[in-house]
């Protein structure tokens, strides 16, 4: 019996700026190894799920909580055949200052991957709850209510950001290269290109490329277009324009990678995104 991705809805605050939420149930996807440049808070809500993340797998039961860096290659998928129900909060680094007014906030690094927080937990849903309410009074009292979730999320990070000097400086190679990436994603960049603006051997690129972000140059380009094809869909720009803009041969194989990616058809993604 063929699988469906479940029901998955992005949802944007026009109170909060640089938080997304990805709520998805009953989902029985198993995406594709990936990454999120923002940084992934997510609760399992119902059912079981299996994490690969820093080559561990980690078990998610209901109630769960699980923390992903930017650029941590990862993959979420079922535990069983009865799928999931999850929460995801993802945020950037302006986020963090805003609501921190920390100067260093875009050093805060997650300290670990999963963990049992049962009043993390409750905050977490009390949060949810209020964004889903239309009650326009809770409505107002978003950024209180976020602030006072988000002070708990200390004793799970620091603000430290350890460099070892050579390896640190071909890190820092490759991250610029893959903001050349995104900057130009709707350009084919050959791995020559590529290796040359980090001053590397392909050879050696490629490996440390896969270090750093856990992904090839290839499926990082790939992944950047993608995310940039759901911004050109929510400002209803036509998809046979955004397949031929972002360099696919046709609709069906900008079709074919975006539910890959995305577990939905560009239709579906466009349907389930959702402002309040």
């Amino acid at each position: 019996m063929p699988r469906t991705p479940g029901n998955i809805n992005f949802i944007t605050l026009s109170a909060i700026p640089d938080l997304e939420i990805v709520a998805g149930k009953g989902v029985t996807n198993t995406f594709p190894l990936h990454i999120h440049e923002k940084y992934c808070l997510g609760m399992i809500v119902k059912g079981e799920a299996l994490l690969q993340a820093s080559e561990e797998l980690y078990h998610l039961s209901e109630g769960r909580i699980y923390f992903l860096n930017p650029g941590l290659a990862h993959q979420i998928r079922p535990a069983g055949d009865q799928g999931f129900d999850h929460i995801v909060l993802c945020f950037g680094a302006e986020f963090l200052d805003f609501y921190w007014g920390s100067p260093e906030a875009n050093q805060f690094r997650f300290t670990t991957t999963t963990a049992d927080a049962p009043e993390f937990s409750r905050g977490f849903m009390d949060f949810y709850n209020r964004v889903l309410s239309h009650d326009n009074d809770r409505k107002n009292d978003f950024t209180s209510c976020i602030s006072v979730f988000f002070d708990k999320l200390l004793p799970f990070g620091a603000f430290s950001d350890p460099a070892d000097s050579g390896k640190e400086l071909e890190r820092d190679s490759v991250l610029e290269v893959c903001e050349m990436i995104k900057s130009d994603c709707r350009r084919n960049m050959s791995l020559d290109e590529l290796a040359a603006c980090a001053a590397m051997s392909k050879f050696h690129f490629c490996r440390v490329f896969k270090q750093t972000t856990g992904l090839s140059p290839y499926e990082f380009q790939l992944q950047a277009r993608i995310k940039l094809a759901k911004v050109m869909l929510l400002n209803k720009e036509p998809i046979a324009d955004i397949a031929a803009g972002l360099g696919f041969a046709d609709q069906s194989h900008f079709y074919r990678f975006f539910k890959r990616d995305t577990g939905l058809t560009p239709g579906e993604f466009i349907k389930m995104s959702i402002e309040v």
